[in-house]
Formats: structure tokens, C-alpha cells, sequence
């Protein structure tokens, strides 16, 4: 059935995460095609466009699904990421507190604000939001240690254990 949306929203999702993007284009807008107020396929599509670094189109598909779900914490939070790559980093603020306003406990949201905020020179406060890492889709190698954390105080006369969580450029 060449006319199931639902077929095409998923293999558009199936390519995108093998990196075929161009196909995985073609299938997100057959799907639009198909069922225009489809929200996740405006999200997903938007993603897929950051991925691309087609930032502007991405954000046009992501403002297409919050027209359809104002209160669409995710794409609020692509659309944050987009804004930060376009440079437009009041945008980028505002749009992931307003996912966080939808979304207070969404790790994505807070952790893409805690880059944003450091890489704005906003210390404080991105070193604050940096530990939502670890409820992250992305897979940041958390290990259960028996020691207590570094919590800043002096290193004089003491060891510390310095892990890579990140990898080793870090």
C-alpha cells in the first residue's frame, strides 16, 4: 500500500537512524504528504534536518509541529538545538524553557540548556544543569563508584580517580 503513512513515517525513521538521510527525507514528506498534522513526523523530520545541518528547515519543521502541539516538549527542545547551531541563542533559551515549563523531569531539555548556558559563558548555571546528562538518551558511561564524588573542596594530601565518561579528549 504506497499510501500507508504509517509505513512511511517508519522507514523514514529506519533510514534516518542508518544515516540514509536523503531517502529518509523522501519518506518523512510522503508520509506529510499523506497525513500533513502528523506531529511526530514534523518532529522527526526536523531531527533529521538538524542531523543534515539544514538548520533553517529544520527549525520550519519544527515550528510546523508545535502549530499542530503547542505544548510538544520535544520539539521544543530540537528547536532549541537549531537555534543554537543558527547562532539565535536567545531563541535557543527560550525555547528550552519552554520545554522544561511542558517538561520540568525531560534530561534532553535540561541538558541541552546546560550546553547552551556554557557555551554562552554562563558557568554556574551550566555546570547545575550538567548532571541531567545521565537522563539522556545518549550514552554517557556512568560508573557506580563506592568513593564520594569530588565535591571541589581542597585535593592537598588526598587522591582523586578521573574516569572518562566522555572519552578521552575530554
Amino acid at each position: 500500500d504506497p499510501d500507508y503513512m504509517s509505513a512511511h513515517h517508519n522507514l523514514g525513521q529506519v533510514l534516518h537512524d542508518v544515516e540514509r538521510f536523503d531517502e529518509a527525507v523522501e519518506h518523512y514528506r510522503r508520509a506529510l504528504e499523506l497525513r500533513p498534522d502528523s506531529y511526530e513526523t514534523h518532529v522527526n523530520l526536523g531531527s533529521l534536518l538538524h542531523d543534515q545541518e539544514k538548520y533553517n528547515f529544520a527549525v520550519l519543521s519544527l515550528n510546523n509541529a508545535l502549530r499542530i502541539r503547542p505544548d510538544g516538549y520535544e520539539a521544543l527542545n530540537n528547536l532549541g538545538r537549531a537555534y543554537q547551531e543558527l547562532g539565535r541563542f536567545d531563541d535557543a533559551l527560550a525555547a528550552f524553557d519552554a520545554a522544561l515549563a511542558i517538561a520540568p523531569d525531560d534530561g534532553e531539555s535540561h541538558f541541552n540548556r546546560a550546553l547552551l548556558l556554557l557555551q554562552l559563558g554562563r558557568f554556574a548555571e551550566g555546570w547545575a544543569e550538567y548532571p541531567w546528562r545521565w537522563r539522556t538518551k545518549k550514552h554517557f558511561r556512568k560508573r557506580d563508584l563506592s568513593q564520594a564524588r569530588w565535591d571541589g573542596s581542597s585535593l592537598l594530601g588526598k587522591s582523586i580517580l578521573i574516569h572518562g565518561e566522555q572519552g578521552i579528549g575530554d
